[in-house]
């Protein structure tokens, strides 16, 4: 545990950087840790970590002689569109671990002008891709700062995948929350292997995703999103976008396909 300006912090509140792989033997995604500000660098944010909405792209018309302006915002397509994640995280440096400069070089090293993806170990269940830039170094009489910038895509995406992890009851919302570990085929970033004709179900948020499919053996056509793709030989198709709540997806014929996608919130 460490504090900062009278607040306490664990590991918990840090922030990871790294990439996201498949564990041996699994089907689901986690995320591998290259750094994290605490473990490898002894930063200490000074509030919670948090990261700041994606900007709405707006679109407003003038009308000569009405009153008002016409908003043509989701004219094209029927929702909201979303620019950058724009902000940065500040962050003390607890003195007389390890020498500033060597620490200021691990982070360069790790984020400056790279593209990266991020989690909150606040949020573990999300991560965040984006370019990040390190700011300068300011020493102070107790503890010297500094800051990570960021400029991320919209939607935070989710890691862990197929029902591995049950929902958490206590913090469960039974209005707006969904558990993915109930559902088939469980969720996001899925990898549903090898499966034939039917009706399956999946279910979105705000992301509009769109998801992958795979030829496997036969011939099989799937439709999803309001697209219908057919596959008879090694290859992949994008399906249609996702629309939030449940989604349904028909697969016919002979054949197998494998079905992959990433589910994600703003």
């Amino acid at each position: 545990m460490y504090s900062a300006n009278g607040t306490y912090y664990t590991e918990e509140h840090s922030v990871s950087f790294g990439d996201l792989y498949i564990p041996s033997g699994q089907s689901y995604t986690a995320f591998n840790v290259a750094a994290n500000t605490w473990t490898d660098w002894h930063l200490i944010p000074s509030s919670r970590p948090a990261i700041a909405h994606p900007t709405i792209v707006t679109k407003f018309i003038e009308i000569p002689g009405a009153d008002g302006m016409l908003d043509l915002t989701t004219y094209l397509t029927g929702r909201p569109n979303y620019g950058q994640r724009q902000g940065s995280i500040n962050f003390l440096v607890a003195n007389s671990i390890e020498n500033w400069e060597t620490i200021r070089e691990k982070m360069v090293r790790v984020l400056h002008g790279k593209r990266i993806k991020m989690k909150l170990e606040d949020d573990p269940g999300y991560y965040y891709e984006g370019r990040f830039t390190v700011g300068n170094w300011e020493s102070g009489a107790s503890n010297s700062a500094i800051s990570i910038s960021y400029q991320l895509d919209p939607y935070k995406l989710r890691i862990n995948t197929e029902g591995t992890t049950p929902a958490l009851w206590d913090p469960f919302n039974f209005e707006t929350d969904y558990d993915y570990y109930t559902a088939w085929p469980g969720g996001s970033n899925i990898v549903t292997n090898n499966i034939g004709a039917g009706t399956y179900y999946i279910y979105a948020g705000d992301y509009a995703f769109q998801p992958v499919v795979t030829w496997v053996s036969g011939s099989a056509t799937v439709t999803f999103g309001g697209v219908t793709q057919t596959l008879s030989s090694t290859g992949s198709k994008t399906l249609g976008r996702a629309a939030i709540g449940r989604n349904t997806l028909t697969i016919s014929g002979n054949g197998k396909v494998t079905i992959t996608w990433r589910g994600g919130s703003l």
